[in-house]
């Protein structure tokens, strides 16, 4: 019999089979597929933004999905010791923007190879290619998987949500809070492309200074043209306010220029050598397919020289530069999504322990849970700091 099984191999799994590893419980950790990681392997364009370097208060503040249940367990495992962990065990962290933490490497390998010897360090049992059929919940615990049956004290569900179903996250544990009468809030994509009802000529082009404003809210980052719609950071960090208002609402407006204002455009443009054509000056600030799109919504002659331009023409390209209006048809798909919202309520959880307060024994951690926070590093610091704090209490 083990002391701790826990199901699902991702960075809530890993670190929870570690943490309890330190308290020297058996740990069984199970895993269906043939690797450990397979997720975190393409994390953050498979480069890995581990954690966010912020203090534990910036931390939450920049959380809005139930921020203050957070907190015990970062005050356990957060940020500050996500870093030392990962660079006692050889990996070399650099800091980004808006303090994001990556390995030097670019590498998610890395990160994933440091857990893995890690656990082999610690002599840990690990079944790969087994899946669990259905857990048995009682003062012992059994878990049923395809090849054996086996017994603990206590069980760590650690299976993710509904993005990624290819690398194996199939609401497993969802099912299993079902069974038991564990609430589970309403599940939705986060971090999700979108589709637009025109998408835009200029599939494959990356705009680095964008910003996209959508009802209150303003995102700024890179965007990606999609063949049906909208991708890239900027994106991301805005999808899960678009899906939930979607039906009342489905302009979104962007800024390819946020790092120029409206005004020093159009001192630009009428600074700009008057013998040119209008078409020069925007392809010098956008794509060149973006730019004949621009002159055909206004009905522009791109052939106009600076000096024939009328000013109403002119405030139409600014316009359509500074704040594009476009039309959402719908948010991806939530098995595309990168990162699931909802989960088990944590109105059901211990959160300083991450432990189910109907069942004695049984943790819930990582993405299952109806924690999620924005992108940068605060997902998967959400996932390490959870598994962290109930391997300890399992």
């Amino acid at each position: 019999m083990y002391d701790v099984i826990i199901i699902g191999s991702g960075p809530a799994g890993m670190m929870a089979a570690i943490s309890a590893r330190y308290k020297n419980k058996k740990v069984l950790l199970i895993e269906k597929n043939n690797v450990l990681g397979k997720k975190l392997l393409l994390t953050g364009g498979s480069r890995c933004n581990i954690t966010n370097n912020k203090n534990i208060k910036e931390f939450i503040n920049n959380i809005d999905c139930n921020p203050k249940a957070i907190y015990s367990t970062l005050n356990n495992f957060g940020p500050k010791e996500i870093i030392s962990f990962f660079e006692k065990r050889g990996v070399r962290l650099k800091e980004e923007e808006n303090n994001k933490i990556f390995p030097r490497s670019d590498k998610s390998i890395d990160i994933v190879n440091a857990f893995i010897a890690e656990l082999n360090k610690l002599n840990t049992d690990i079944h790969l290619n087994e899946e669990v059929i259905k857990i048995i919940f009682g003062e012992i615990k059994s878990v049923v998987t395809n090849k054996c049956t086996y017994e603990a004290k206590s069980v760590i569900i650690a299976t993710g949500g509904l993005s990624y179903k290819h690398t194996g996250s199939t609401g497993f544990g969802y099912d299993i809070a079902k069974k038991y009468k564990i609430n589970i809030t309403k599940l939705y994509p986060v971090e999700s492309s979108v589709y637009l009802e025109s998408p835009l000529p200029c599939v494959g082009v990356t705009f680095k200074n964008t910003c996209i404003y959508y009802q209150n809210k303003i995102k700024s980052g890179s965007l990606i043209i999609t063949h049906k719609g909208l991708s890239g950071p900027v994106i991301f960090k805005i999808s899960e306010y678009i899906y939930k208002s979607l039906d009342k609402d489905r302009k979104v407006y962007i800024d390819f220029l946020c790092n120029k204002t409206k005004e020093e455009l159009i001192k630009e443009m009428n600074n700009y050598e008057s013998k040119r054509q209008i078409r020069t000056f925007i392809k010098e600030h956008v794509n060149v397919k973006l730019a004949d799109y621009i002159l055909y919504i206004n009905g522009i002659d791109g052939a106009k020289k600076i000096a024939s331009t009328s000013n109403k023409d002119k405030e139409k390209i600014i316009k359509s530069l500074k704040k594009l209006e476009l039309k959402i048809k719908k948010v991806e798909e939530i098995d595309k999504s990168v990162v699931t919202g909802g989960g088990i309520s944590i109105l059901e959880i211990d959160t300083t322990k991450m432990e189910s307060k109907k069942y004695k024994g049984v943790f819930f951690v990582g993405e299952v849970l109806d924690f999620h926070g924005p992108i940068g590093g605060y997902n998967l610091t959400i996932a390490l700091s959870t598994g962290y704090t109930a391997g300890i209490f399992a």
